[in-house]
């Protein structure tokens, strides 16, 4: 019988798919948390003496992507396509990986384009790799 702390998954490992690119983007280092929230209504009905509650609209926190910067990335070309004005919206599958590297969940985000592109500062004095980190919009979760 296994341990009972055997089907836990570490938040190691995971790995990018972008609509229009062939190949799984992976090296990543650090992403941040996936928040979705929905504002909280309150209503009456007619001469109800009571305030009742309901669902409003549905927001989606800005994810941010972080990796070691080995040049031109496919994120950098699309954020270029943005600057450029043209509306690349694009579908991001994000697949969370066990140890053994098999496919344990997946989140689909609608509607995705990266907002902010950053590199960190270079610094010769210093022994460390620089960081590429991607700031992505999405609208929407959808069932992966």
């Amino acid at each position: 019988m296994g341990r009972p702390t055997d089907s836990y998954l570490g938040a190691a490992n995971f790995r990018i798919f972008i609509e229009g690119v062939n190949d799984p983007i992976d090296g990543f280092i650090k992403m941040s948390g996936l928040k979705a929230t929905t504002d909280k209504m309150d209503f009456k009905h007619g001469m109800d003496r009571a305030v009742r509650q309901g669902a409003g609209r549905h927001d989606y926190e800005d994810i941010v992507l972080e990796r070691v910067y080995s040049g031109a990335s496919e994120f950098y070309l699309w954020r270029k396509r943005i600057e450029a004005g043209h509306l690349d919206f694009r579908t991001m599958t994000i697949e969370f990986l066990d140890n053994a590297m098999n496919s344990k969940a997946r989140w689909v985000l609608g509607e995705c384009w990266p907002f902010t592109w950053e590199m960190d500062e270079l610094d010769s004095g210093v022994s460390k790799m620089t960081i590429e980190r991607i700031t992505i919009a999405y609208e929407m979760w959808i069932p992966g």
